[in-house]
């Protein structure tokens, strides 16, 4: 088990290293049904979410989740065209 000193890295000040899918939503601020379809790879044009099962239970570590986010906004389409409204999702 890594001790206090040795995870400190893998958090944001506050955080735990590991959260279950519910605080996981919280954080990306999507609905637990939402990230359970990313989870299962049923959302299109987005990777899977890594996870660590246990049984029943989710769950998935911090500096995942946030690895996969980068991955997810570099995997997305540009969706809008920015000469016409400025913006590029």
């Amino acid at each position: 088990m890594l001790s206090a000193t040795n995870r400190d890295h893998l958090t944001a000040p506050g955080q735990r290293s590991v959260l279950t899918l519910a605080e996981a939503a919280k954080e990306l601020r999507c609905s637990k049904a939402h990230l359970c379809n990313v989870v299962n790879g049923k959302v299109p044009r987005l990777p899977r979410l890594p996870v660590v099962r246990i049984g029943r239970r989710i769950l998935i570590r911090y500096e995942a989740l946030w690895n996969w986010v980068r991955e997810a906004e570099s995997a997305s389409p540009k969706c809008y065209d920015s000469a016409r409204t400025g913006f590029i999702a």
